[in-house]
Parts: C-alpha cells; sequence; structure tokens
C-alpha cells in the first residue's frame, strides 16, 4: 500500500471558527490523500490574551470541529 501525505496551511482567523474549517476542508477535500497533517488550532487562530479566551474557543473530543473531521476520515 502507498501512503500519500499532505501537509495543509492555513491562514485562521481568530475566533472565526466555521469560516476556518470551512477554508480547511476547502484545501483538503480535493487533496485525495490517505494522510493530511493539519496545524494546531486551525479551526480558532491564535494568540488568545488569556486562559479565559482559550477556554472559550476550546473543545473536547466530541466537539463540532472534530466531529466535522472526522467525519470525513475514512
Amino acid at each position: 500500500m502507498t501512503m500519500r501525505v499532505a501537509v495543509v496551511q492555513t491562514n485562521p482567523v481568530f475566533g472565526k471558527r466555521q469560516e476556518n474549517i470551512e477554508r480547511t476542508l476547502d484545501v483538503w477535500n480535493p487533496l485525495r490523500r490517505t494522510c493530511i497533517v493539519l496545524p494546531e488550532l486551525c479551526t480558532t487562530g491564535y494568540s488568545f490574551t488569556d486562559k479565559d479566551e482559550a477556554e472559550s474557543l476550546a473543545e473536547n473530543a466530541e466537539g463540532p470541529d472534530i466531529r466535522t473531521v472526522f467525519s470525513i476520515c475514512a
């Protein structure tokens, strides 16, 4: 079996989760790779001002962004 890998780099907008995940999927979908590596915080953006702000954007393994990514993994 051949493994085809892609590294995806996006420019997430801070706090714009839905827009960021849509942009990530727009890049991801046509790649047709076995393994796609996404950057950390690709759905939330960077530069949190404090712990409360980071926690407000955090999600666990059952969160909507994770579920979206899992749904297109095969």
